[in-house]
């Protein structure tokens, strides 16, 4: 036993010792802001929501205090860190809507054929530009360590994977220290222990602290460039405190008698607190003229490029980023966010006039405009002009020469999609919803089994097969598809509605019945589900319910199909008039 002891004690002894210089490198050490930015990139690559996403605002709140509050920090970093966050921000307020382009098929189950097309500016495109942002800080300060501390560091996120919190007793016991010695200091080196007490109370979150201090530093010396710095900070405190006017104010008198960079970094924060505070036409006015301050500079090039990401996000005018990014690609082209513009904003844009395109398809359809389809044809033109890999958008031609009945076009187009994008499986419904359209359901229903077979959770794809296989009477097989809709959507009424019709056609009525009773309790005012479970009472002989059911129907709309004719048959066998 002394011998085992002998061999683990010194083991046992330097594990101990490896484990107290981590926690102590944890919480001394490390760079708080640095750990905190791969823990908030750690999440976003897990990220399934906007719930998940808004975990990492506070993150880069901290991150951006802690950058302050050193005495030498990057700038340029500093609105890194600010435009991952706005970006989060614009995600989280952004109204984000699935649209579902239908129409209507005559069938005896009066079923929803539907053609989705899913608006993809959606949360995975933001989030991907946040985690472009983030790295890039990330990579701009590990860049600048050396490899064994950044190795230290990462070692240290893995043991400690929790975000790291400010260390409130060393801050106060520093800002307790600055206040001892302080009597001893005058003039400008009063100034900066009083701004330096403040930037501790900062990175605290004790606002009304930090404002005292620096308001003291102010007061020192009101007229030289230390008590303008101090101005800034006390903008800083003010756009914590989401006071928002007041800090683009402060920025906006100050800017001017600032250093270069310190000046082009207050223009920054002025327009970014006018864009919090509401007013969007201003901030992008202002953070275009940031940019023509001097374009060679990384932060008048990040406003340029948050200008036209206002555009195109905010006022969703993709015509108005384009020209905006473009004066940034022309002026500065070939540095790294030019390429980013180019390969990940562009095909934003071409989304963008793709959006706007399928909107016009959907007011034509609805007005029976074929104008608007012709509109629609323009703006999907413009997003391929922009991306010309942009398969959606030869979906929504596709959908717009269908619409207006160019069946040659309609299916060339779609077959462009596919070719670009074999696996989409967007691309491949709608073309099956064309060759529905087009009366050609053999192969309608091939490319639906094509969309099913890449994604097989799609309850629409599923119900869409099954609806094509109830009209061309192919009852097991749409069965197949209703069930395997159910469970993909248990809460989906009219696939309990259609289910139970191809079960009464197949002589199933006491099942049929089942499913539509469930689908009226999903959806009550379900008209046709109130109709086909008459009917299946009717074809039971259950003629007393099936009245009441076709009350149900007139109540719901009168004079429904054949709910008229049912009603004088019932009467006929329980041998009085309904009333």
């Amino acid at each position: 036993m002394k011998k085992i002891l002998r061999h683990f004690i010194p083991t046992i002894i330097a594990f101990f010792c490896a484990f107290i210089f981590f926690l102590g490198y944890n919480h001394y050490l490390l760079d708080s802001s640095l750990a905190n930015l791969k823990i908030s990139l750690r999440d976003l690559e897990t990220a399934r929501s906007l719930t998940d996403v808004k975990r990492i605002t506070g993150i880069l709140d901290d991150s951006f205090l802690d950058e302050l509050a050193k005495g030498d920090f990057d700038l340029a970093f500093a609105v890194k860190l600010e435009l991952s966050q706005q970006i989060v921000e614009q995600e989280l307020k952004a109204q984000k809507q699935t649209k579902e382009y239908a129409v209507k098929l005559s069938s005896a189950a009066d079923i929803d054929f539907s053609a989705v097309i899913t608006e993809k500016i959606s949360k995975s495109s933001q989030i991907n530009d946040i985690k472009h942002f983030i790295t890039q800080a990330i990579n701009k300060k590990i860049a600048s360590r050396p490899a064994l501390v950044n190795l230290l560091d990462n070692i240290s996120i893995k043991l400690f994977p929790g975000k790291r919190e400010v260390n409130e007793a060393s801050l106060k016991s520093q800002i307790v220290k600055i206040e001892k010695g302080i009597s001893k200091y005058k003039g400008e080196e009063l100034q900066d222990r009083y701004v330096e007490i403040g930037k501790l109370y900062l990175l605290l979150k004790d606002w009304v602290s930090a404002e005292k201090y620096f308001n003291r530093s102010i007061e020192v010396n009101s007229k030289n460039i230390k008590a303008v710095k101090t101005e800034f900070f006390l903008g800083v405190l003010y756009k914590c405190k989401k006071d928002f006017v007041k800090a683009a104010q402060t920025f906006g008198k100050i800017k001017e008698q600032l250093p270069k960079e310190w000046k082009l970094f207050a223009y920054y924060q002025e327009a970014d607190c006018l864009y919090k505070s509401g007013e969007t036409n201003k901030a992008i006015a202002l953070f275009e003229d940031l940019f023509r301050l001097d374009p060679s500079l990384e932060i008048p090039q990040l406003s340029q490029f948050r200008a036209g990401y206002a555009y195109l996000y905010d006022l969703q005018n993709p015509q108005k980023a384009n020209e905006t990014f473009n004066v940034l690609k022309k002026d500065v082209p070939k540095i790294e966010l030019t390429s980013f513009i180019e390969n990940k904003i562009d095909p934003d844009m071409a989304w963008q006039y793709c959006k706007v395109g399928f909107g016009l398809l959907e007011i034509g359809y609805k007005q029976s405009l074929d104008d608007k389809y012709k509109e629609a044809l323009d703006k999907f033109d413009e997003a391929l002009a922009l991306y010309p890999k942009h398969s959606t958008s030869y979906v929504g031609k596709a959908l717009a020469f269908c619409f207006l009945k160019n069946p040659e076009e309609a299916i060339t187009e779609g077959a462009k999609a596919i070719a670009l994008n074999p696996d989409d499986y967007e691309a491949i419904a709608n073309l099956g919803f064309i060759y529905f359209n087009l009366g050609m359901k053999d192969e309608a229903i091939e490319q639906y089994k094509k969309a099913v077979d890449v994604y097989h959770f799609s309850y629409i794809y599923n119900y869409n097969l099954a609806t094509l296989y109830l009209l061309g009477k192919k009852y097991k097989l749409a069965e197949e598809y209703f069930v395997k809709t159910i469970r993909i959507k248990p809460d989906y009424a009219y696939a309990y509605n259609n289910l139970g019709y191809v079960l009464w056609a197949q002589g199933r009525y006491n099942e049929a019945k089942s499913n539509f009773i469930k689908a009226i309790a999903l959806k009550n005012d379900y008209r046709d589900a109130h109709y086909n479970l008459a009917v299946a009472y009717f074809s039971l002989g259950d003629y007393e319910y099936a009245r009441k059911e076709f009350m149900n129907v007139e109540l719901l709309q009168p004079k429904f199909r054949q709910s008229n004719w049912y009603l004088r048959q019932i009467e006929l066998k329980l041998g009085y008039k309904a009333q």
